[in-house]
Protein backbone atom coordinates (compact mmCIF):
# COMPACT_ATOMS: atom_id res chain seq x y z
CA UNK A 1 0.00 0.00 0.00
CA UNK A 2 3.08 2.26 -0.17
CA UNK A 3 2.75 3.22 3.48
CA UNK A 4 4.83 4.16 6.50
CA UNK A 5 4.22 3.13 10.10
CA UNK A 6 3.77 5.44 13.09
CA UNK A 7 4.08 3.56 16.37
CA UNK A 8 1.47 4.63 18.92
CA UNK A 9 3.07 2.79 21.83
CA UNK A 10 3.84 5.00 24.84
CA UNK A 11 6.70 2.75 25.96
CA UNK A 12 8.41 2.16 22.61
CA UNK A 13 9.30 5.84 22.30
CA UNK A 14 11.95 5.34 24.99
CA UNK A 15 15.46 4.09 24.38
CA UNK A 16 16.21 0.72 25.91
CA UNK A 17 14.11 -2.22 27.13
CA UNK A 18 13.66 -3.40 23.55
CA UNK A 19 12.54 -6.88 24.61
CA UNK A 20 10.06 -5.92 27.30
CA UNK A 21 8.44 -3.27 25.08
CA UNK A 22 8.45 -5.65 22.09
CA UNK A 23 10.01 -3.19 19.64
CA UNK A 24 10.29 -4.06 15.99
CA UNK A 25 13.68 -5.39 14.93
CA UNK A 26 16.13 -3.56 12.69
CA UNK A 27 15.30 -6.05 9.94
CA UNK A 28 11.59 -5.22 10.20
CA UNK A 29 12.35 -1.50 10.04
CA UNK A 30 14.17 -2.07 6.77
CA UNK A 31 11.02 -3.53 5.22
CA UNK A 32 8.91 -0.46 6.03
CA UNK A 33 9.81 2.93 7.58
CA UNK A 34 8.84 3.14 11.27
CA UNK A 35 8.48 6.41 13.17
CA UNK A 36 8.30 7.58 16.82
CA UNK A 37 10.33 4.67 18.17
CA UNK A 38 13.41 4.54 20.39
CA UNK A 39 14.32 8.23 20.56
CA UNK A 40 13.45 9.52 24.06
CA UNK A 41 15.82 9.37 27.03
CA UNK A 42 14.43 6.93 29.63
CA UNK A 43 14.62 9.54 32.42
CA UNK A 44 12.63 12.13 30.45
CA UNK A 45 8.95 12.73 31.03
CA UNK A 46 7.01 12.09 27.82
CA UNK A 47 3.29 12.66 27.39
CA UNK A 48 0.51 12.22 24.89
CA UNK A 49 1.01 15.87 23.89
CA UNK A 50 4.66 15.21 23.10
CA UNK A 51 3.57 12.23 21.04
CA UNK A 52 0.88 14.13 19.15
CA UNK A 53 3.18 17.05 18.38
CA UNK A 54 5.81 14.62 17.10
CA UNK A 55 3.50 12.36 15.10
CA UNK A 56 1.21 14.83 13.30
CA UNK A 57 4.01 16.50 11.26
CA UNK A 58 5.19 13.02 10.30
CA UNK A 59 1.68 12.08 9.17
CA UNK A 60 1.40 15.29 7.16
CA UNK A 61 4.76 14.58 5.52
CA UNK A 62 3.69 11.04 4.61
CA UNK A 63 0.44 12.34 3.12
CA UNK A 64 2.31 14.99 1.14
CA UNK A 65 4.26 12.16 -0.55
CA UNK A 66 0.96 10.46 -1.50
CA UNK A 67 1.77 7.62 0.86
CA UNK A 68 -0.41 5.96 3.48
CA UNK A 69 0.16 6.68 7.21
CA UNK A 70 -0.41 3.48 9.19
CA UNK A 71 -0.82 4.04 12.94
CA UNK A 72 -0.04 0.91 14.95
CA UNK A 73 -0.51 0.53 18.69
CA UNK A 74 -0.41 0.16 21.44
CA UNK A 75 -1.55 2.98 23.62
CA UNK A 76 -5.08 3.77 22.61
CA UNK A 77 -5.30 7.33 23.92
CA UNK A 78 -2.21 8.09 21.82
CA UNK A 79 -4.21 6.97 18.80
CA UNK A 80 -7.15 9.10 19.91
CA UNK A 81 -4.91 12.17 20.10
CA UNK A 82 -4.17 11.78 16.40
CA UNK A 83 -7.67 10.94 15.22
CA UNK A 84 -9.56 13.62 17.17
CA UNK A 85 -8.78 17.14 18.27
CA UNK A 86 -9.12 16.32 21.93
CA UNK A 87 -6.11 17.92 23.59
CA UNK A 88 -5.50 21.39 25.01
CA UNK A 89 -2.00 22.75 24.53
CA UNK A 90 0.01 24.24 27.35
CA UNK A 91 3.23 26.19 27.08
CA UNK A 92 4.12 25.73 30.75
CA UNK A 93 6.82 23.18 31.40
CA UNK A 94 8.35 22.60 27.98
CA UNK A 95 10.58 19.48 27.89
CA UNK A 96 13.28 20.60 25.45
CA UNK A 97 15.43 17.60 26.29
CA UNK A 98 13.11 15.59 24.05
CA UNK A 99 14.38 17.44 20.99
CA UNK A 100 17.54 16.91 19.03
CA UNK A 101 19.86 19.94 18.74
CA UNK A 102 18.63 20.68 15.23
CA UNK A 103 14.98 20.31 16.26
CA UNK A 104 15.55 22.52 19.30
CA UNK A 105 17.01 25.30 17.15
CA UNK A 106 14.15 25.04 14.68
CA UNK A 107 11.67 24.94 17.54
CA UNK A 108 13.24 28.06 19.05
CA UNK A 109 12.82 29.93 15.76
CA UNK A 110 9.20 28.82 15.50
CA UNK A 111 8.58 29.80 19.12
CA UNK A 112 9.99 33.29 18.48
CA UNK A 113 7.64 33.73 15.54
CA UNK A 114 4.80 32.20 17.53
CA UNK A 115 5.49 34.60 20.42
CA UNK A 116 5.39 37.59 18.05
CA UNK A 117 2.10 36.35 16.57
CA UNK A 118 0.65 35.87 20.06
CA UNK A 119 1.56 39.41 21.09
CA UNK A 120 0.12 40.87 17.88
CA UNK A 121 -3.09 38.88 18.43
CA UNK A 122 -3.24 40.05 22.04
CA UNK A 123 -2.94 43.70 20.94
CA UNK A 124 -5.91 43.32 18.62
CA UNK A 125 -8.01 41.50 21.23
CA UNK A 126 -7.19 43.96 23.99
CA UNK A 127 -8.11 46.87 21.74
CA UNK A 128 -11.43 45.22 20.99
CA UNK A 129 -12.14 44.49 24.63
CA UNK A 130 -11.12 48.05 25.58
CA UNK A 131 -13.50 49.44 23.02
CA UNK A 132 -16.40 47.24 24.09
CA UNK A 133 -15.99 47.45 27.87
CA UNK A 134 -15.50 50.23 30.39
CA UNK A 135 -12.26 49.66 32.28
CA UNK A 136 -9.78 51.79 34.13
CA UNK A 137 -6.79 49.77 33.03
CA UNK A 138 -4.63 51.34 30.34
CA UNK A 139 -4.45 49.42 27.05
CA UNK A 140 -0.66 49.70 26.87
CA UNK A 141 -0.41 48.33 30.42
CA UNK A 142 -2.55 45.34 29.49
CA UNK A 143 -0.43 44.65 26.41
CA UNK A 144 2.77 44.88 28.46
CA UNK A 145 1.29 42.57 31.10
CA UNK A 146 0.34 40.04 28.44
CA UNK A 147 3.83 40.28 27.00
CA UNK A 148 5.23 39.66 30.48
CA UNK A 149 2.86 36.71 30.97
CA UNK A 150 4.16 35.13 27.77
CA UNK A 151 7.75 35.83 28.87
CA UNK A 152 7.03 34.29 32.28
CA UNK A 153 5.70 31.18 30.53
CA UNK A 154 8.90 30.92 28.54
CA UNK A 155 11.01 31.19 31.72
CA UNK A 156 8.83 28.63 33.49
CA UNK A 157 9.38 26.20 30.64
CA UNK A 158 13.08 26.11 31.40
CA UNK A 159 12.82 25.54 35.12
CA UNK A 160 9.69 23.40 35.59
CA UNK A 161 9.76 19.65 34.97
CA UNK A 162 6.42 19.12 33.25
CA UNK A 163 4.72 16.26 31.51
CA UNK A 164 3.07 18.42 28.84
CA UNK A 165 4.12 20.13 25.61
CA UNK A 166 2.84 22.93 23.42
CA UNK A 167 2.14 23.04 19.72
CA UNK A 168 3.36 25.87 17.50
CA UNK A 169 1.56 24.85 14.34
CA UNK A 170 -1.88 24.09 15.70
CA UNK A 171 -3.99 24.89 18.71
CA UNK A 172 -7.00 22.65 19.22
CA UNK A 173 -8.49 25.23 21.57
CA UNK A 174 -8.06 28.92 22.20
CA UNK A 175 -9.37 31.49 24.62
CA UNK A 176 -11.62 33.96 22.85
CA UNK A 177 -13.05 37.33 23.89
CA UNK A 178 -16.17 35.75 25.36
CA UNK A 179 -14.21 33.79 27.95
CA UNK A 180 -13.31 35.55 31.19
CA UNK A 181 -9.68 35.23 32.24
CA UNK A 182 -9.05 35.21 36.00
CA UNK A 183 -5.59 36.79 36.12
CA UNK A 184 -5.32 36.79 39.90
CA UNK A 185 -5.94 33.04 40.30
CA UNK A 186 -3.94 32.36 37.15
CA UNK A 187 -0.84 33.96 38.70
CA UNK A 188 -1.55 32.15 41.96
CA UNK A 189 -1.62 28.75 40.22
CA UNK A 190 1.50 29.59 38.21
CA UNK A 191 3.35 30.39 41.41
CA UNK A 192 2.02 27.20 43.00
CA UNK A 193 3.16 24.98 40.11
CA UNK A 194 6.57 26.58 39.84
CA UNK A 195 7.21 25.92 43.53
CA UNK A 196 6.34 22.23 43.77
CA UNK A 197 8.03 18.96 42.90
CA UNK A 198 5.52 16.73 41.14
CA UNK A 199 6.76 13.41 42.52
CA UNK A 200 6.82 14.66 46.12
CA UNK A 201 3.40 16.32 46.13
CA UNK A 202 0.38 14.24 47.08
CA UNK A 203 -2.59 13.82 44.79
CA UNK A 204 -4.88 15.05 47.56
CA UNK A 205 -3.00 18.35 47.82
CA UNK A 206 -3.10 18.82 44.05
CA UNK A 207 -6.79 17.93 43.97
CA UNK A 208 -7.55 20.49 46.69
CA UNK A 209 -5.79 23.17 44.64
CA UNK A 210 -7.70 22.19 41.51
CA UNK A 211 -10.97 22.24 43.43
CA UNK A 212 -10.26 25.85 44.35
CA UNK A 213 -9.95 26.97 40.71
CA UNK A 214 -12.02 24.37 38.83
CA UNK A 215 -14.38 22.32 41.03
CA UNK A 216 -15.98 20.70 37.97
CA UNK A 217 -12.70 19.14 36.84
CA UNK A 218 -11.70 18.19 40.38
CA UNK A 219 -14.85 16.06 40.63
CA UNK A 220 -13.76 14.07 37.59
CA UNK A 221 -10.48 12.85 39.00
CA UNK A 222 -9.52 10.42 41.70
CA UNK A 223 -6.81 11.88 43.96
CA UNK A 224 -4.49 9.16 42.66
CA UNK A 225 -4.76 10.60 39.13
CA UNK A 226 -1.95 13.05 39.89
CA UNK A 227 -0.89 13.62 36.29
CA UNK A 228 -4.44 14.42 35.18
CA UNK A 229 -4.95 16.81 38.10
CA UNK A 230 -1.59 18.45 37.44
CA UNK A 231 -2.52 18.73 33.77
CA UNK A 232 -5.73 20.62 34.59
CA UNK A 233 -3.81 23.00 36.82
CA UNK A 234 -1.34 23.60 33.99
CA UNK A 235 -4.19 24.45 31.62
CA UNK A 236 -5.55 27.03 34.06
CA UNK A 237 -2.05 28.46 34.61
CA UNK A 238 -1.59 28.78 30.85
CA UNK A 239 -4.95 30.26 29.91
CA UNK A 240 -6.42 31.67 33.10
CA UNK A 241 -9.62 29.85 32.15
CA UNK A 242 -11.00 26.71 33.75
CA UNK A 243 -10.12 23.47 32.00
CA UNK A 244 -13.78 22.41 32.17
CA UNK A 245 -14.86 25.58 30.31
CA UNK A 246 -12.32 24.96 27.57
CA UNK A 247 -13.52 21.39 27.19
CA UNK A 248 -17.12 22.56 26.97
CA UNK A 249 -16.08 24.95 24.20
CA UNK A 250 -14.27 22.15 22.42
CA UNK A 251 -17.24 19.80 22.61
CA UNK A 252 -19.50 22.47 21.18
CA UNK A 253 -17.47 22.57 17.95
CA UNK A 254 -18.90 21.01 14.80
CA UNK A 255 -18.34 17.25 14.74
CA UNK A 256 -17.43 17.09 18.43
CA UNK A 257 -18.90 14.83 21.10
CA UNK A 258 -18.85 14.53 24.89
CA UNK A 259 -15.46 12.83 24.53
CA UNK A 260 -13.80 15.73 22.75
CA UNK A 261 -13.30 17.65 19.53
CA UNK A 262 -13.95 16.77 15.89
CA UNK A 263 -12.22 14.15 13.78
CA UNK A 264 -8.86 15.33 12.46
CA UNK A 265 -8.60 13.12 9.37
CA UNK A 266 -11.87 12.37 7.61
CA UNK A 267 -10.63 9.48 5.44
CA UNK A 268 -9.76 7.16 8.32
CA UNK A 269 -10.54 3.52 8.98
CA UNK A 270 -9.71 1.39 12.00
CA UNK A 271 -8.75 -2.28 11.94
CA UNK A 272 -9.34 -4.10 15.22
CA UNK A 273 -7.52 -7.43 15.49
CA UNK A 274 -9.77 -9.67 17.55
CA UNK A 275 -9.02 -12.98 19.18
CA UNK A 276 -10.78 -15.55 21.35
CA UNK A 277 -9.93 -14.63 24.95
CA UNK A 278 -8.59 -18.04 25.98
CA UNK A 279 -6.42 -18.22 22.88
CA UNK A 280 -5.19 -14.68 23.47
CA UNK A 281 -4.32 -15.42 27.10
CA UNK A 282 -2.32 -18.46 26.08
CA UNK A 283 -0.62 -16.48 23.31
CA UNK A 284 0.37 -13.72 25.75
CA UNK A 285 1.79 -16.23 28.24
CA UNK A 286 3.90 -17.77 25.48
CA UNK A 287 5.04 -14.30 24.49
CA UNK A 288 6.41 -13.76 28.00
CA UNK A 289 8.18 -17.14 27.86
CA UNK A 290 9.72 -16.12 24.53
CA UNK A 291 10.90 -12.81 26.00
CA UNK A 292 12.63 -14.69 28.83
CA UNK A 293 14.48 -16.82 26.26
CA UNK A 294 15.45 -13.69 24.27
CA UNK A 295 17.26 -12.28 27.30
CA UNK A 296 14.63 -10.32 29.20
CA UNK A 297 16.31 -10.84 32.58
CA UNK A 298 19.69 -9.56 31.37
CA UNK A 299 17.96 -6.55 29.80
CA UNK A 300 16.15 -5.73 33.04
CA UNK A 301 19.29 -6.16 35.17
CA UNK A 302 21.33 -3.89 32.91
CA UNK A 303 18.61 -1.26 32.77
CA UNK A 304 18.19 -1.41 36.54
CA UNK A 305 21.92 -0.83 37.07
CA UNK A 306 22.10 1.98 34.51
CA UNK A 307 18.96 3.91 35.45
CA UNK A 308 17.07 2.62 38.48
CA UNK A 309 19.75 1.79 41.01
CA UNK A 310 20.77 5.43 41.41
CA UNK A 311 17.16 6.49 41.90
CA UNK A 312 16.89 3.99 44.75
CA UNK A 313 20.20 5.15 46.18
CA UNK A 314 18.95 8.75 46.15
CA UNK A 315 16.10 7.67 48.39
CA UNK A 316 13.24 7.98 45.94
CA UNK A 317 10.04 6.40 47.26
CA UNK A 318 9.66 2.93 45.74
CA UNK A 319 5.94 3.62 45.21
CA UNK A 320 6.88 6.54 42.93
CA UNK A 321 9.55 4.65 40.98
CA UNK A 322 7.15 3.15 38.49
CA UNK A 323 4.56 5.90 38.03
CA UNK A 324 5.91 7.69 34.95
CA UNK A 325 8.18 7.28 31.96
CA UNK A 326 9.44 3.95 30.74
CA UNK A 327 9.42 2.71 34.34
CA UNK A 328 5.64 2.29 33.95
CA UNK A 329 6.31 -0.42 31.40
CA UNK A 330 4.67 -3.73 32.19
CA UNK A 331 7.47 -6.01 33.33
CA UNK A 332 9.68 -3.58 35.20
CA UNK A 333 7.81 -3.11 38.46
CA UNK A 334 6.86 -6.79 38.52
CA UNK A 335 10.58 -7.64 38.87
CA UNK A 336 11.46 -4.88 41.38
CA UNK A 337 11.93 -7.11 44.45
CA UNK A 338 14.05 -9.52 42.42
CA UNK A 339 16.22 -6.81 40.86
CA UNK A 340 17.11 -5.17 44.18
CA UNK A 341 18.50 -8.50 45.43
CA UNK A 342 22.23 -9.14 45.47
CA UNK A 343 23.70 -11.66 43.03
CA UNK A 344 23.97 -14.22 45.85
CA UNK A 345 20.35 -13.68 46.89
CA UNK A 346 19.12 -14.15 43.31
CA UNK A 347 20.85 -17.52 43.18
CA UNK A 348 19.30 -18.71 46.43
CA UNK A 349 16.14 -20.78 46.70
CA UNK A 350 14.13 -17.73 47.82
CA UNK A 351 15.58 -15.75 44.91
CA UNK A 352 14.55 -18.37 42.36
CA UNK A 353 11.10 -18.53 43.93
CA UNK A 354 10.78 -14.76 43.71
CA UNK A 355 11.85 -14.90 40.05
CA UNK A 356 9.07 -17.40 39.31
CA UNK A 357 6.59 -15.15 41.09
CA UNK A 358 7.80 -12.14 39.09
CA UNK A 359 7.33 -14.01 35.81
CA UNK A 360 3.82 -15.06 36.88
CA UNK A 361 3.03 -11.43 37.81
CA UNK A 362 4.26 -10.28 34.39
CA UNK A 363 1.99 -12.78 32.65
CA UNK A 364 -0.99 -11.70 34.74
CA UNK A 365 -0.34 -7.99 34.09
CA UNK A 366 0.02 -8.64 30.36
CA UNK A 367 -3.28 -10.54 30.19
CA UNK A 368 -5.05 -7.79 32.13
CA UNK A 369 -3.67 -5.13 29.84
CA UNK A 370 -4.89 -7.08 26.82
CA UNK A 371 -8.41 -7.02 28.24
CA UNK A 372 -8.08 -3.32 29.04
CA UNK A 373 -7.11 -2.56 25.44
CA UNK A 374 -10.14 -4.41 24.13
CA UNK A 375 -12.47 -2.55 26.48
CA UNK A 376 -10.94 0.75 25.42
CA UNK A 377 -11.46 0.06 21.71
CA UNK A 378 -15.07 -0.89 22.31
CA UNK A 379 -15.86 2.04 24.62
CA UNK A 380 -13.94 4.76 22.78
CA UNK A 381 -14.54 3.69 19.18
CA UNK A 382 -17.63 1.51 18.88
CA UNK A 383 -19.51 3.31 21.66
CA UNK A 384 -18.19 6.79 20.90
CA UNK A 385 -21.14 9.20 20.70
CA UNK A 386 -21.69 11.35 17.64
CA UNK A 387 -21.39 10.70 13.93
CA UNK A 388 -17.76 11.79 13.50
CA UNK A 389 -16.35 8.31 14.14
CA UNK A 390 -14.29 6.28 11.63
CA UNK A 391 -15.52 2.86 10.57
CA UNK A 392 -14.10 -0.01 12.63
CA UNK A 393 -13.44 -3.29 10.84
CA UNK A 394 -13.04 -6.42 12.95
CA UNK A 395 -10.45 -8.97 11.81
CA UNK A 396 -10.28 -12.38 13.48
CA UNK A 397 -6.71 -13.43 14.26
CA UNK A 398 -7.58 -16.35 16.56
CA UNK A 399 -6.15 -18.91 14.11
CA UNK A 400 -2.82 -17.52 12.91
CA UNK A 401 -2.59 -20.28 10.30
CA UNK A 402 -5.50 -18.49 8.59
CA UNK A 403 -3.88 -15.06 8.81
CA UNK A 404 -3.81 -14.52 5.06
CA UNK A 405 -7.50 -15.40 4.68
CA UNK A 406 -8.92 -13.82 7.82
CA UNK A 407 -6.70 -10.77 8.28
CA UNK A 408 -4.40 -9.79 5.43
CA UNK A 409 -6.72 -10.20 2.43
CA UNK A 410 -9.80 -8.53 4.00
CA UNK A 411 -7.67 -5.62 5.23
CA UNK A 412 -6.01 -5.08 1.85
CA UNK A 413 -9.29 -5.35 -0.03
CA UNK A 414 -10.88 -2.83 2.32
CA UNK A 415 -8.00 -0.37 2.01
CA UNK A 416 -7.90 -0.62 -1.78
CA UNK A 417 -11.65 -0.04 -2.03
CA UNK A 418 -11.61 2.96 0.31
CA UNK A 419 -8.60 4.50 -1.45
CA UNK A 420 -10.51 4.27 -4.71
CA UNK A 421 -13.63 5.82 -3.21
CA UNK A 422 -15.56 2.55 -3.28
CA UNK A 423 -17.50 0.69 -0.60
CA UNK A 424 -15.64 -1.81 1.54
CA UNK A 425 -16.19 -5.48 0.65
CA UNK A 426 -16.63 -6.23 4.36
CA UNK A 427 -19.10 -4.48 6.63
CA UNK A 428 -17.81 -2.33 9.47
CA UNK A 429 -18.67 -3.29 13.03
CA UNK A 430 -22.00 -1.85 14.21
CA UNK A 431 -22.02 1.17 16.48
CA UNK A 432 -23.02 0.33 20.05
CA UNK A 433 -25.16 2.50 22.29
CA UNK A 434 -23.25 4.11 25.11
CA UNK A 435 -24.96 3.89 28.52
CA UNK A 436 -26.32 7.24 29.64
CA UNK A 437 -24.39 7.46 32.89
CA UNK A 438 -22.31 10.13 34.55
CA UNK A 439 -18.76 8.89 34.12
CA UNK A 440 -17.25 11.65 36.29
CA UNK A 441 -19.44 11.71 39.41
CA UNK A 442 -17.46 11.06 42.60
CA UNK A 443 -18.63 8.63 45.30
CA UNK A 444 -17.14 8.04 48.75
CA UNK A 445 -17.66 4.63 50.32
CA UNK A 446 -17.96 4.94 54.09
CA UNK A 447 -18.02 1.16 54.43
CA UNK A 448 -14.59 0.87 52.79
CA UNK A 449 -12.85 3.48 54.97
CA UNK A 450 -13.71 6.46 52.78
CA UNK A 451 -12.51 4.97 49.53
CA UNK A 452 -13.09 7.32 46.57
CA UNK A 453 -14.76 5.93 43.45
CA UNK A 454 -15.11 8.05 40.30
CA UNK A 455 -17.84 7.10 37.80
CA UNK A 456 -21.31 5.63 38.10
CA UNK A 457 -20.38 2.31 36.51
CA UNK A 458 -17.29 2.00 38.71
CA UNK A 459 -19.43 2.76 41.77
CA UNK A 460 -21.97 0.10 40.83
CA UNK A 461 -19.18 -2.42 40.29
CA UNK A 462 -17.62 -1.48 43.64
CA UNK A 463 -20.91 -2.04 45.49
CA UNK A 464 -21.09 -5.53 43.98
CA UNK A 465 -17.44 -6.36 44.66
CA UNK A 466 -16.44 -9.06 47.13
CA UNK A 467 -14.34 -6.68 49.17
CA UNK A 468 -17.19 -4.23 49.69
CA UNK A 469 -19.71 -6.97 50.42
CA UNK A 470 -17.36 -8.55 52.94
CA UNK A 471 -16.84 -5.27 54.81
CA UNK A 472 -20.56 -4.51 54.62
CA UNK A 473 -21.32 -7.89 56.18
CA UNK A 474 -18.85 -7.26 59.01
CA UNK A 475 -20.34 -3.82 59.54
CA UNK A 476 -23.85 -5.27 59.83
CA UNK A 477 -22.64 -7.98 62.21
CA UNK A 478 -20.96 -5.37 64.39
CA UNK A 479 -24.10 -3.24 64.32
CA UNK A 480 -26.23 -6.24 65.38
CA UNK A 481 -23.86 -7.00 68.24
CA UNK A 482 -24.03 -3.41 69.42
CA UNK A 483 -27.83 -3.45 69.26
CA UNK A 484 -27.94 -6.72 71.21
CA UNK A 485 -25.55 -5.27 73.77
CA UNK A 486 -27.70 -2.17 74.19
CA UNK A 487 -30.81 -4.32 74.67
CA UNK A 488 -29.03 -6.40 77.32
CA UNK A 489 -28.00 -3.26 79.18
CA UNK A 490 -31.58 -1.97 79.16
CA UNK A 491 -32.92 -5.31 80.44
CA UNK A 492 -30.35 -5.29 83.24
CA UNK A 493 -31.42 -1.78 84.21
CA UNK A 494 -35.07 -2.85 84.43
CA UNK A 495 -34.22 -5.80 86.61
Amino acid sequence: MNGEIISADSMQVYKGLDIITNKVTDEERQICPHHVIDYVDPLSRYTVLDFRNKAIPIIEDILSKNKLPIIVGGTNYYIESLLWKILIDTEIGRSDELLSEKEANEHGLKRKRHHEDVVADIELKVQKVEKDENTSENVADRINRKRQDSEDDRINRKRQDSEDDDDDSETDLHVDDKMIVDHVKQEEVRTFLSGITFDKFSGTELCDKLKDVDPVMSERFHPNDKRKIYRSLQVFAQYGVRHSDLLDRQRAALGSSVLGGPLRYKDTCIFWLQCDQEVLDERLDKRVDAMIKQGLLDELKAFHEDYNQQRLHDGQDSTELYTHGIFQSIGFKEFHDYLVMSVEERESESGRKLLDESIAALKLATRRYGRKQNRWVRNRFLKRPGSDVPAVYGLDCTDVSQWNTNVYQPAMQTLQALCQGESSPIAPMPHEERPNVNIHVTHICDVCDGRIIVGTQQWTAHLRSRGHQKKLKKQKQLQNLMEQSQKSEKNEEKT
